[in-house]
């Protein structure tokens, strides 16, 4: 017999897809008496969650989840350094996922945990497998519809009844999603914005926001100020005046309003205040009424009945919501993880992960890569350098967290940069790193502090190699936001001034000078719009990133189009490409560009030809994932560059390489 979670063969058993598709149910695999699933008719690359049931010889049946990971012989992603954790939208078993923007959650009596994303309905099954259910993780409409081809504009709450039916709130609008993830929509306002009672399609609405629904099937809702019931006759009626947010209802139907005490209506109308006060309600799945009381630090139980008493002291004041599974565990979320909580306090992780505090990269930007196999990585948040070795040592080369907007010469920690942006290595193992902070917003309160070129050498001593430090207004410097840095052969270094969309050039003894830019045998001067990132190739050709393009520029500094044209995202040749805020460029030995391409969060590359594809990640998967590059992402990559080993790509939290 099958115990539920465990899988009935090894990944790697080569009977494991037929067992999968029922195809057998022999004593080869322990199974005689029958195989069910929801297996896919193939395997692609990547995680498939699965679940399946089987039977022994005695009629046992046994339920189990698992998930099928399939991978190709090429290139994989794999983790350097740093942590995976975070933000995202990715679908996997426990950690695997990614959560972003959770506004708000239920459980259902199975003990299947739904999460909404403001346009979509993520679920996790009891085994922790995350599965997209309905909505879209990109498309804002209100649409209905099955699946993923319905809609939502902004979730607000969300229910469950007996039968496993959500009712949401969304945007105005009350919409049922069924098991099956069928969506319709049962009640909307109109821009009228009045309170009317009535049948549905005569009643009006004002601005709908908490919702809930009784064993009957009764829905309840907050409408503005008033406490309103759409009964399973379709009637609406508005039961009393009650400006709470959120609501909940128990299993003999009595309405339960946040406040200071709470409320509750009985199902004739009555209504009392509770002895217990509280700003978030939820409900255990037995019908019972759960209430936080801050004051008390305790998570209060009511009964049906109106009998008050303890149900968990309260862990955390920053519950998310009080929402409690089928095995009496409360589920609550922070950033980004899902967890349970027992009745006893002990807390666990149920499904993704964060970053932790004490991980260690906090917003990395600038990158470089030495002859000998380490990589240099620059910490905008800490204002650091950190090399990483091969083998993913971390040690810190210069700089320290004083944030105290001064820059500072000096051996290794003594040194300070204002935030290191971009950074290159030259042949004796020197690092260049432009450095600046802008304060302020787009006013005239902007400042610039920094503005400088800064070279440390292999043992951590830092020296400003070019620029004059300012404190200042944007503009009053030998450089304006100095952003890419590139080497030529000659050591002649080349650095991108985002604030005037021109190119420095600085020699080795560090005289500075401005390329003439201009469109090939045109001596009409251009300049770059947003430029972000530089690389250079063996013949000296410069190539940037510029606003959602990407700029080739000659040595005697024509300047002519590679690919790009507006913001998007699209593979093709030349100006048919579209990219969305590309930072980091590398180029190889082959001539092809690879671009961290961070709005999209997908790493794209260029053919000598001009020919765009794209290697890993799409803008609907968001997240650090790592393996088979046709199913791995990354999120906001910034920082790229090239070795004969393979790629290595920063993201704010993570350095990640592309090797076989």
């Amino acid at each position: 017999m099958l115990a539920a979670g465990e899988t009935a063969v090894s990944a790697t058993d080569p009977r494991l897809a037929n067992f999968m598709h029922g195809a057998i149910a022999s004593d080869d695999v322990g199974v005689v008496g029958g195989v069910s699933n929801d297996a896919p008719p193939s395997f692609t690359v990547g995680d498939t969650p699965v679940t399946f049931s089987a039977k022994d010889a005695a009629g046992n049946v046994g339920v189990a989840a698992a998930v099928v990971t399939v991978v190709d012989s090429g290139p994989q992603l794999r983790l350097l350094a740093g942590d995976l954790c975070g933000w995202g939208n990715l679908n996997g078993m426990g950690k695997s996922a990614r959560f972003g923007g959770i506004s708000v959650a239920t459980v259902d009596l199975s003990g299947t945990i739904y999460i909404a994303e403001t346009v979509n309905i993520r679920k996790i099954n009891a085994a922790g497998v995350t599965s997209l259910f309905v909505g879209s993780t990109s498309r804002q409409s209100m649409t209905d519809g099955n699946g993923t081809a319905a809609g939502f504009v902004q979730i607000f709450d969300m229910s469950t009844d007996a039968a496993g039916n959500l009712y949401v709130s969304d945007s105005n609008a009350i919409r049922k999603v069924t098991p099956a993830g069928v969506v319709t929509t049962i009640a909307a306002g109109v821009a009228t914005q009045t309170i009317l009672d009535g049948p549905l399609g005569i009643a009006k609405f004002k601005y709908i926001y908490g919702v809930a629904s009784d064993a009957a099937g009764n829905i309840y809702f907050t409408d503005y100020d008033a406490i309103r019931k759409i009964s399973v006759d379709g009637k609406v009626t508005t039961l009393f005046k009650n400006s709470g947010f959120r609501l909940a209802v128990d299993g003999a139907g009595n309405v339960y309003v946040p406040g200071n005490p709470v409320s509750r209506m009985a199902p004739n109308g009555t209504t009392t205040s509770l002895s217990v006060s509280g700003d978030k309600l939820g409900m255990d799945g037995l019908g019972n009424v759960l209430i936080n009381d801050t004051n008390a630090s305790l998570i209060y139980k009511v009964t049906p009945a109106g009998v008050v008493s303890t149900a968990f002291p309260l862990i955390e004041t920053s519950l998310s919501q009080l929402l409690v599974d089928a095995q009496g565990n409360l589920v609550t979320w922070d950033n980004g993880v899902v967890k349970k909580i027992n009745p006893s306090g002990q807390a666990s992780d149920f499904a993704g992960c964060a970053t932790a505090p004490g991980a260690p990269f906090r917003s990395l930007a600038g990158l470089a890569l030495d002859g000998h196999g380490s990589v240099y990585v620059g910490d905008t948040a800490n204002d650091v350098i950190q090399k990483i070795s091969a083998t993913g040592t971390i040690s810190l080369l210069a700089g320290s967290s004083r944030h105290d907007e001064v820059q500072t010469d000096g051996t290794g920690a003594a040194a300070n940069f204002s935030s290191p942006q971009a950074m290159v290595v030259d042949s004796l193992g020197n690092l260049f790193v432009s450095d600046y902070l802008l304060i302020g917003g787009t006013s005239h309160y902007q400042k610039i502090v920094g503005n400088t070129i800064r070279k440390i050498t292999p043992t951590g001593v830092v020296t400003t190699f070019a620029g004059k430090q300012v404190t200042s207004s944007v503009g009053i410097s030998d450089f304006n936001m100095p952003e890419g840095v590139a080497l030529d052969p000659q050591g002649n270094l080349f650095v991108l001034n985002k604030g005037q969309g021109t190119i420095n050039k600085v020699t080795p003894t560090g005289v500075i000078s401005t390329l003439a830019l201009h469109e090939p045998g045109n001596s009409t001067p251009v300049s770059l719009t947003y430029p972000k990132g530089i690389a250079i190739d063996a013949a000296s050709n410069l190539y940037i990133t510029d606003y959602n393009t990407v700029q080739k520029i000659t040595p005697d500094g024509g300047v002519s189009l590679v690919a790009g044209y507006g913001p998007g995202f699209a593979d093709g040749s030349g100006a048919l490409a579209r990219f969305n805020s590309p930072s980091g460029i590398a180029v190889d030995a082959n001539g092809n560009l690879y671009v961290a391409d961070t709005g999209n969060n997908a790493i794209r590359k260029i053919t000598p030809t001009g020919i765009v594809s794209t290697m890993i990640g799409s803008p609907l998967a968001i997240g650090n994932k790592t393996g088979s590059l046709a199913a791995a992402s990354v999120w906001q990559p910034v920082g790229i560059a090239w070795s004969a080993s393979g790629l290595v790509i920063t993201t704010p939290y993570a350095v990640l390489t592309v090797a076989p």
